[in-house]
């Protein structure tokens, strides 16, 4: 059963990414966007616990773990009708079983032009933190 997206949510974004440097790298892109609430999880025990804890606005998945999938990640942002942008060193987003419904694929190394572009696209042109 699939949630409606609150658009009262905070400027939050979940970050699933394991590897730390792509992670910081990502953090400060979006930070530079206006997202000053970034929750960062390197797993996908983490991140799906983090789903409990908060409402987010926009999920940032890596697709490629190194221990495993990210797709129950997936799932459950799709579950709840939260925007994803989905991010892989390869260069395509056929690793997954399911796709969300509302995503935007990027290829890493992702620049802040990219990520900005997709942020737009899923939220809208106001859809970043920023004031």
């Amino acid at each position: 059963m699939r949630t409606e997206t609150n658009n009262s949510a905070p400027d939050r974004v979940l970050l699933l990414e394991d590897n730390a440097i792509v992670a910081l790298d990502m953090i400060e892109q979006l930070r530079a966007l206006g997202f000053t609430d970034v929750a960062y999880s390197p797993v996908v025990t983490d991140a799906l616990a983090a789903f409990d804890k908060q409402a987010f606005k926009l999920a940032v998945i890596d697709i490629g773990m190194t221990e495993g999938t990210s797709q129950p990640v997936v799932d459950r942002a799709n579950d709840l009708a939260l925007p994803v942008i989905l991010t892989s060193g390869y260069d395509d987003a056929h690793l997954l079983e399911t796709e969300p419904d509302h995503f935007v694929f990027l290829q890493k190394p992702v620049c802040g032009t990219s990520l900005q572009n997709a942020i737009s696209q899923l939220l809208g042109p106001a859809g970043t933190g920023a004031a």
